[in-house]
């Protein structure tokens, strides 16, 4: 009433994420056909930052409070397949950054929590750790899955995760030229001694994961974790 909108969702605490759901869907708030995704997706978006940068550590799961993060996730992804929003395209993101700023100056902790421990990413993926156990309480923001190494040599500037079904000693040594620190071995492959001392002298993490490169980004992907590209 004091802005003189007519709904809440008009206000200035809601403005600007219904303005990004407007220009990554490319409708309008006002059509009254596509009001209620909006409001859905704006709502849950919130919801799920405040839920996701507790400092619990909460992650999507089938159980207590995992479920219910996952539960909105699901029902916001579904609302905007409705009102024609690219699912594959960093929609969620641009929205998360909108709720952060607008929230981190009262709520330091879902700015701090962006990034995802180590140790959490071990146990999203079922991972043995098989080195650099002293850092698994470090934190990381991106990831890149590769067996192409030439590609790896560029990415120092984000430090992200490696995943790779390239179990070689060439892959540690490729990773130690780019001062990339984290590597995660997908498709059950096991590294040699060799390599494991490699990493050992260069303070590497190095992981095993029985899932397909494809299924563990996805998983990644899903909790939050960037990609490069």
């Amino acid at each position: 009433v004091l802005e003189g909108v007519k709904d809440n969702y008009q206000s200035s605490i809601w403005k600007d994420v219904i303005s990004k759901i407007e220009e990554v869907s490319g409708l309008s708030y006002e059509d009254t056909k596509y009001t209620a995704s909006m409001r859905i997706i704006a709502d849950h978006i919130r919801a799920i930052v405040m839920i996701a940068g507790d400092n619990a550590g909460i992650k999507p799961s089938n159980k207590d409070q995992g479920y219910v993060l996952r539960r909105l996730i699901r029902r916001m992804i579904r609302h905007a397949k409705k009102i024609n929003i690219d699912i594959s395209s960093n929609w969620e993101k641009e929205l998360a950054e909108i709720i952060i700023n607008q929230y981190k100056e009262y709520y330091n902790e879902i700015e701090k929590n962006k990034d995802m421990k180590l140790k959490a990413i071990a146990e999203l993926l079922n991972a043995k750790v098989v080195c650099g156990e002293s850092r698994l309480d470090e934190e990381f923001r991106y990831a890149f899955a590769s067996d192409l190494m030439s590609d790896v040599l560029t990415l120092e500037e984000h430090n992200p995760i490696i995943l790779t079904g390239l179990c070689n000693i060439q892959t540690v040594r490729t990773c130690e030229m780019g001062n990339l620190s984290v590597i995660i071995f997908v498709r059950k492959k096991k590294p040699s001694p060799e390599m494991i001392e490699l990493a050992e002298e260069n303070d590497m993490v190095m992981m095993e994961c029985e899932y397909s490169m494809f299924k563990a980004s996805g998983i990644l992907y899903q909790n939050e974790i960037e990609p490069i590209y």
